[in-house]
């Protein structure tokens, strides 16, 4: 195929692709004075210009304003708003705090990598793309901290309501109680399960609460609460069902924390180990040039460079192992949820959903019984629609990454054909000054 052709093929989704981000900004745009006008508000309610919270308001709203960096703070913003409930300010400050953390983090990084590896763009592109990997575990370091801290808040809750509950024997007044102990997070979950208790439809009120609950453990302390309040609690062998309900709760919470404990300790720093070779890359390429002048032919081409390549390939899938084997698994992403994804959206446009549909299997063909109880099996919240986009749009990532690696591979190859030397006596050390002048 003509080198021409190929380049053709890899410039055309770069146009779409431009033309479709441009469309976004603009639309983002048009959204933005509104929002502006919000966050305004907020900050001249905040109090004085120069304290620190005021100055974290500012933070915030200059980078929801950055049209990339915007949707990775409303990313840490939805994970904040399961701890922080309605209090806009806190989730503003701590989405301010984290999020500049990161950028810092990533502009430092950024520059390190780029220098390192300045006499090679494709592995400063790679460096880049890993500086953003990490960044981003690092975020979710620091928010899983925050929920590790309110399941470590819950323990104390659940004892002062134990120890309410033995005087009261209501559910709602232990609560009550418990809830005026300390200033904590997990109270605003303690006021938000009293507000359920004793308010006119329980019911209704519990369900809307299991969405929004930051994790299972309050959504069963809740769900026992209500049913002990509208039903009364019973005695099992001389021991209240309620406490025995919070005793066990208590026992697996404490599981949980030890268990996660556990994981930050024998994973700690090992995703960030899995993605160190990047670094090493481009130093060790060129020491061994410099000591072995016969690997230059090997690393100048086409081997060399699909060398390189499969180790980078291999590096990016360690560390997505890793950090799928890390996760905790008992994350709420009910916020994430409730809004349209990119599937659902690419999805809705006509040509793919015709698409999508043709490579379906019929509702009542075997193949599509066996995903579906898949897709359940799992756990997994997409839909049959969204798991063939996903196909469809990682064959067409798949191809044109492809076709780029083989016009690379060609390039590289035509270019060692009409201007390699062919090196003579040993393999150590550099070229003669006769070697040097031929080539």
């Amino acid at each position: 195929m003509d080198r021409n052709v190929l380049l053709l093929l890899i410039f055309i989704p770069l146009v779409l692709f431009m033309f479709v981000l441009i469309a976004f900004l603009i639309i983002q745009k048009r959204n933005k004075k509104d929002q502006s006008v919000a966050l305004q508000k907020m900050l001249a309610s905040s109090g004085s210009g120069m304290s620190a919270g005021a100055t974290l308001q500012k933070i915030y709203n200059k980078l929801v304003s950055i049209p990339i960096i915007n949707r990775y703070v409303y990313k840490i913003r939805r994970r904040l708003e399961l701890l922080h409930d309605d209090d806009e300010y806190t989730i503003r400050n701590e989405a301010a705090k984290i999020s500049l953390r990161s950028i810092l983090l990533a502009l430092v990084a950024s520059i390190i990598l780029a220098y390192i590896n300045r006499e090679d763009l494709f592995m400063m592109i790679v460096s880049l793309i890993g500086v953003v990997v990490v960044i981003e575990n690092m975020t979710d370091m620091m928010v899983n901290k925050i929920e590790d801290s309110l399941l470590k808040q819950q323990l104390e809750l659940f004892s002062e309501v134990r120890h309410a509950y033995h005087e009261t024997n209501m559910v709602e007044e232990a609560l009550y109680e418990a809830s005026l102990i300390e200033e904590m997070e997990v109270i605003v979950q303690a006021d938000k399960i009293y507000d359920i208790l004793i308010s006119a439809e329980p019911e209704l009120e519990l369900e809307k609460y299991y969405d929004v609950a930051p994790n299972r453990f309050l959504k069963a302390f809740a769900g026992i609460s209500y049913l002990t309040k509208e039903f009364g609690d019973r005695r099992v062998n001389g021991i209240s069902l309620y406490l025995k309900n919070m005793n066990n709760i208590t026992q697996e919470l404490q599981l949980e924390i030890l268990k996660r404990d556990k994981l930050d300790y024998l994973f700690k720093s090992l995703t960030y180990i899995s993605l160190a070779p990047i670094l090493f890359i481009i130093p060790l390429k060129n020491w061994a040039m410099n000591s072995f002048e016969s690997t230059r032919d090997f690393y100048e081409g086409a081997g060399g460079y699909l060398a390189q390549l499969g180790l980078l390939v291999l590096i990016f899938l360690c560390y997505s192992m890793l950090k799928r084997v890390k996760d905790n698994g008992d994350r709420v992403r009910a916020v994430e949820d409730k809004e349209d994804p990119w599937q659902e959206k690419v999805y809705r446009l006509p040509i793919m959903e015709q698409l999508i549909d043709q490579l379906m299997p019929n509702a009542t063909k075997k193949e599509y019984v066996k995903i579906r109880n898949l897709l359940k099996e799992t756990n997994s919240r997409q839909k049959m629609e969204w798991l063939y986009v996903n196909r469809v749009v990682w064959c067409v990532v798949g191809f044109f990454a492809s076709i780029f690696v083989i016009s690379q591979v060609h390039s590289i190859t035509i270019n060692n054909i009409l201007y390699s030397t062919t090196t003579e006596g040993s393999v150590f050390g550099q070229l003669s000054e006769e070697d040097k002048r031929q080539r």
